[in-house]
């Protein structure tokens, strides 16, 4: 019996060492994508925001900050004067705006409003309406289009970098950069968090990148698209009654012919503090989303190699603990835990922050219970996203009506999801 054990925890291990290597190939920084480009087209940014993300202070004033080389008009688009956001970006906005112009026109963005989108629209998520709604309200008819998280931490560059990948190729209609987490975990939900955004999402979204050259999809925690192209995949109204946006826009997109692609310059994305619960809700939710927004296979096969040898090592230790094989048990507990270990190199690989001792245990958790989650994913019929909850029909969209469900978001700090 340990024998064939030991056959079946090798398999598996060398199945999660092959996407480890594929995901280190996809990671590894590569060489210099030329000089910035002098001039680019001009460009409209909503953010939509809802409630208090932790650090939002830092994250308006890193939006406001994006050294563009054009006309760029950016909009903060809220529910209504209510959410406790609104005063702080309103305040943000005044003082960019309050700034004298400076000669160099990639030192300050053109244009800064607030929009308030008012009651959304039977069939939408918020998000969705918030985004039709500012793109309704932005001056300019610009050639390039923008959606971006408030809980982003976006480098002065990163607008300019993605709006280059999508200028560059007439072939390409959208371009994301890959989420980060960078915030020290202070808790067990931000472990858990971290693992699944930086180890398991955002390297698989590489590995496809770097062996097709698009993906099928957008994670639009921040993403430029060409107008153009967004247009051909019916516009935002296309993805009503779709819970799942960004993944939406992008399957639209490349039906249309063009290329998503994903550049190598991270987004910084910042949550702490974040509880075990909401993690937990978190994670189902990301998976719900899969249903209709991500293919399974391929793109999660790397998950899939990782979480079969982490619970065939793990089963296998029982298994030889029980016969009383104690040093067999002692080996296959070790495979196990190599498993989240090496995710946490994974993550470390892209820069995020580092995992505690004292919160590791969180690590191996997660694995463990990412089959549950998974499983009741697939039998969800209601999900909750940033204060609202939303019906979901059997093969996961949106109900043609809404659930009421909580709508208050006075201290709402959790985080959005990789793909909202």
């Amino acid at each position: 019996m340990i024998d064939l054990l030991v056959l079946l925890v090798s398999v598996g291990l060398t199945l999660a060492a092959a996407a480890l290597v594929a995901s280190w190939r996809a990671l590894r920084p590569r060489g210099d994508d030329g000089p910035e480009p002098e001039a680019l087209p001009a460009i409209v940014v909503v953010r939509p925001i809802r409630g208090l993300d932790p650090g939002l202070p830092v994250n308006l004033r890193a939006a406001l900050e994006q050294r563009y080389p054009g006309e760029m008009e950016t909009i903060f688009v809220l529910d209504d004067a209510r959410d406790p956001a609104y005063p702080l970006v309103r305040r943000a906005v005044e003082a960019h705006m309050e700034r004298p112009a400076r000669p160099d026109p990639a030192t300050r963005s053109t244009s800064a409003h607030v929009v308030l989108a008012g009651p959304r629209s039977s069939g939408r998520t918020g998000k969705l309406h918030a985004m039709i709604e500012g793109l309704r309200a932005a001056r300019a008819d610009a050639p390039l289009v923008a959606f971006a998280d408030s809980d982003t931490r976006p480098p002065a560059t990163l607008l300019a970098k993605l709006a280059h990948a999508v200028t560059r190729d007439p072939e390409v209609g959208a371009a994301f950069a890959p989420a980060v987490s960078v915030a020290p975990p202070s808790t067990a939900g931000d472990v858990g968090y971290g693992l699944l955004l930086d180890g398991l999402y955002g390297p698989q979204a590489a590995i496809t990148m770097a062996q097709e050259g698009s993906l099928p999809f957008i994670m639009g925690q921040t993403m430029v698209l060409r107008r153009r192209a967004l247009e051909a995949a019916g516009g935002l109204r296309a993805s009503t009654g779709q819970l799942v946006d960004d993944m939406h826009i992008g399957a639209g997109i490349a039906r249309a012919g063009y290329r998503n692609v994903l550049v190598p310059n991270r987004l910084p994305i910042w949550s702490e503090g974040l509880s075990w619960r909401a993690f937990h809700s978190l994670a189902l939710r990301w998976m719900i989303y899969g249903r209709t927004g991500v293919p399974m296979w391929p793109f999660n096969a790397p998950t899939i190699a990782y979480l079969g040898a982490f619970h065939l090592a793990g089963l296998a230790a029982i298994a030889a603990l029980l016969s009383g094989a104690h040093a067999s048990a002692a080996f296959f507990a070790a495979a196990s835990l190599a498993v989240p270990a090496a995710l946490g190199v994974v993550r470390r690989l892209q820069g995020a922050a580092p995992v505690p001792w004292r919160l590791a245990w969180a690590l191996p958790l997660t694995l463990a219970l990412a089959p549950l989650a998974f499983l009741r994913a697939q039998l969800a019929r209601s999900v909750e996203w940033r204060g609202r909850r939303y019906r979901l029909s059997p093969d996961g969209r949106l109900q043609s009506r809404f659930d009421g469900g909580p709508t208050s978001v006075t201290g709402l700090s959790v985080p959005s999801l990789p793909p909202e």
